[in-house]
């Protein structure tokens, strides 16, 4: 390897230490900044709601997970389950160290990349996320507005009759 060429497996090791060092800082801070009376409730959370509250933390990534074998699938490329468990949550964990506009959308493509993933496969498999997340919020609004359509109408009788009612203010 020539001294102008990145090693690619190094820098991301190095990302992924940086995430951790980010994670590590961030909970020295919130343990710092937190009011001490409230994490002496923390001592009145049974085993059973722990488990409970671990289990539904992981279903997402479990589910983003076999999105991901599944795509990969159709794609053609080889990634075990287990693996694509890792590339989720190290995604997910660098989102939230991330400024929001950049998400751990380069992260996930590195780690896809670094599996052997085609390029092209990666950015269309991103693209996908992004529609999928399109038609999820698309869906859900269009479902929220049918089923509250009496409430809806209602807000709009009252903001009409209060334009109405003050309507000389509001052109002054």
């Amino acid at each position: 390897m020539s001294s102008g060429q990145m090693n690619f497996k190094r820098i991301l090791n190095r990302l992924i230490l940086f995430i951790g060092f980010g994670i590590l800082a961030h909970i020295i801070f919130l343990l710092y900044t937190t009011e001490r009376v409230l994490l002496s409730h923390l001592n009145q959370l049974s085993v059973l709601h722990i488990i409970v509250i671990c289990t539904l933390m992981i279903c997402p990534w479990l589910g983003y997970a076999a999105r991901i074998v599944m795509w990969a699938k159709f794609l053609k490329e080889k990634i075990s389950y287990f693996d694509a468990i890792r590339v989720v949550i190290t995604a997910d964990v660098a989102s939230a160290l991330s400024p929001t506009a950049v998400g751990g959308a380069p992260v996930k493509a590195a780690l896809l990349i670094n599996r052997g993933f085609a390029h092209g496969n990666v950015g269309f498999m991103l693209t996908l996320g992004i529609i999928e997340d399109i038609i999820f919020y698309t869906t859900g609004i269009l479902l929220a507005t049918i089923f509250s359509v009496g409430l809806i109408s209602d807000i709009g009788r009252k903001v009409m009759a209060f334009s109405a009612e003050h309507s000389m203010v509001m052109i002054i």
